[in-house]
């Protein structure tokens, strides 16, 4: 018997939620919450357990997921400022050439080469 063929009988109910997904078929996208939302979700679950609509076990459980979603959101935004702010310093180093001795601890060792052999061209074609 064919794997297919398999599959089209264990379907009893919803066939599409069962089926395999089809070459080219789009999945859906999960969206990872905002630090917003997962800071309202905590004090929507700290009402529900006072409301007694959830056990403090059950509340506890959720609380630690949502905890580690929060931490990995933190730290992709910290990740992200940093990027930022790398680039920024990069890029003033470059307009002012004297600041990479300033800069020099906030910047990685291949950016400070990097702008090292910028300055050095740059002085190379003024001559």
């Amino acid at each position: 018997m064919s794997e297919q063929s398999s599959i089209q009988k264990e379907n009893t109910g919803d066939e599409d939620a069962k089926k395999p997904p089809q070459p080219g078929r789009k999945r859906k996208k999960i969206s990872i919450p905002s630090v917003n939302h997962i800071l309202h979700q905590l004090i929507q679950l700290n009402r529900a357990v006072i409301l007694g609509a959830m056990s403090t076990k059950e509340a506890n459980l959720i609380h630690k997921n949502l905890n580690t979603v929060l931490q990995v959101q933190m730290k992709r935004a910290n990740r992200e400022d940093a990027g930022h702010n790398q680039q920024a310093m990069i890029d003033i180093c470059r307009t002012d050439p004297r600041m990479i001795n300033a800069l020099e601890p906030f910047l990685t060792d291949a950016q400070v080469r990097s702008l090292m052999t910028e300055d050095m061209d740059k002085s190379d074609e003024s001559v």
